[in-house]
């Protein structure tokens, strides 16, 4: 954990008593008002991406507890907790996220520092977030650079992760604010920023083995089978093309590059000069048009579901596709479009086998738009728009 670089480094110990919540304007936003006037939003879409769920504080002894077991200095007497304040706890399927504010006498510098931490909890999970953020921290991805990671804290077991709190809105959030689709595009364009710089590190990664094009046809199987005959003959083209793209990565050398592996709108944080990435969890060695592709297809389909204009999740879509070209990423742009084709299929796949939300509204506008793009490339991206204002928005597990 010596690569840490907390955001705003030393500070006085922070206020954390009176905490309570209240709703705002937006719907996905808490306020928490401490003790001393001062107030802190949490987003709620980050970083537990959450469309529904209930949320409690973490008891403050259970806090305290975690913290010594997963954050090394402090186990090992370095540093001194001093205060540990749960602010909000979030859940979300097999997940928690709790978002705290800590304090602690770091003895090695005789100073008291204290950060907004974030907690998130899967037995499910083995976390290589910790390593992987450590790799890009010393790849220069740390406070003061364009492109960021949150920095990690501690893990420990049974699926326990503990980082910083990225102060700023998810670009998830940022869209659904936008007021116009120039701002929307803005903000996915300086996102887009991210992912050339991800790609341009010289970075020893593990290559993934997981979610690739092979995934498709079983996907797609088990996709048809829920859907009924309904668009029976479009999946099975849909499942042909996936595979003759899947065997031509399997016959040609594709070069890998570093790959954040889930590239979703609610894992990026856009401020003003700066990017952070957070769910590093997947990080490893994929094609270049992997994140892309994923990033294209979530900028249009997730805003939407979360209730966005489609218009503006258009625009932000197309304007990250053309930044990243512009900006000279190795991908090409028939493979954007064959790996945005397969992010369609495997969110498919999430809502109608996964999660078994009875979206089969979705399978018509998703299958079609992965055909476009696998058809003509970026003005696919304008099919897959239409057919969404077809459908009725209803609560989905996508968001």
């Amino acid at each position: 954990m010596g690569l840490r670089t907390v955001r705003g480094g030393a500070h006085s110990p922070a206020v954390s008593l009176g905490v309570h919540e209240s709703a705002t304007a937006c719907s996905h936003t808490v306020t928490l008002h401490l003790s001393d006037g001062a107030a802190m939003s949490v987003d709620l879409l980050s970083p537990g991406r959450v469309h529904a769920g209930g949320h409690a504080h973490m008891a403050e002894a259970a806090l305290r507890a975690l913290l010594q077991r997963a954050v090394p200095e402090l186990a090992t007497g370095l540093w001194s907790l001093e205060q540990a304040q749960p602010l909000l706890t979030v859940m979300r399927r097999s997940q928690r996220f709790t978002s705290c504010s800590v304090a602690w006498t770091d003895h090695v510098q005789g100073i008291m520092k204290n950060a907004q931490l974030v907690i998130k909890q899967d037995r499910r999970c083995e976390f290589y977030w910790a390593d992987r953020a450590a790799r890009l921290l010393h790849q220069g991805f740390g406070v003061g650079a364009r492109s960021q990671v949150a920095a990690p804290f501690g893990v420990c077991a049974p699926g326990v992760l503990v980082c910083e709190r990225v102060p700023e809105m998810s670009l998830l959030a940022t869209l659904l604010a936008a007021e116009t689709p120039s701002v929307a595009g803005s903000a996915a364009e300086q996102a887009a920023t991210w992912v050339l710089d991800l790609q341009a590190l010289d970075l020893a990664l593990p290559a993934s083995n997981g979610r690739g094009l092979d995934a498709c046809a079983p996907q797609l199987v088990e996709v048809a089978a829920v859907a009924g005959q309904a668009h029976s003959r479009e999946l099975s083209r849909l499942a042909q093309l996936l595979q003759r793209a899947a065997h031509d990565d399997r016959a040609g050398a594709v070069q890998l590059v570093a790959s954040h592996g889930d590239l979703h709108p609610a894992n990026l944080f856009v401020a003003p000069g700066a990017v952070t990435a957070i769910d590093l969890d997947t990080v490893a060695a994929r094609e270049p048009a992997y994140d892309v592709g994923y990033a294209v297809a979530h900028l249009v389909i997730t805003p939407w579901l979360a209730g966005g204009p489609i218009q503006h999740a258009l625009t932000a879509s197309g304007r990250y596709w053309d930044t990243y070209r512009f900006g000279a990423g190795p991908a090409s742009d028939r493979r954007v479009a064959v790996q945005a084709a397969r992010a369609l299929v495997q969110s498919l796949h999430f809502e109608l086998v996964t999660y078994r939300t009875n979206r089969l509204d979705l399978v018509g506008p998703y299958t079609a738009g992965a055909l476009a793009l696998l058809d003509h490339g970026r003005v696919g991206l304008e099919v897959l728009a239409d057919l969404a204002q077809d459908v009725s928005l209803l609560p989905a597990a996508a968001v």
